[in-house]
């Protein structure tokens, strides 16, 4: 799944990852909320990145990215925001 926009705020809610994520934003935010306990490849980089407690986390993040591997890696998710924050959380 695909998205992008140049101005506003990007929504995601996923129950289910069936397929690669990548969303894309020059001045709004990003928000994710995936399943938890997923395995998920994960490229965040933005102005802010917001991110809920993680659970068997590797790779790297700060105040600006994030790339690694949750619970042993799978479905990549990438966000890319040029002003904005891009939030993660689990449900």
């Amino acid at each position: 799944m695909d998205c992008s926009t140049n101005h506003g705020n990007i929504n995601l809610i996923f129950d289910e990852l069936v397929g690669s994520i990548s969303a894309g934003n020059s001045h709004g935010n990003i928000s994710l909320e995936l399943p938890k306990g997923k395995g998920i490849d994960v490229d965040l980089q933005a102005k802010t990145i917001s991110i809920d407690a993680l659970e068997n986390y590797s790779g790297s993040k700060d105040a600006h990215s994030m790339k690694g591997s949750l619970h042993g890696g799978g479905i990549a998710v990438k966000a890319e925001t040029g002003k904005g924050t891009v939030s993660l959380s689990f449900r």
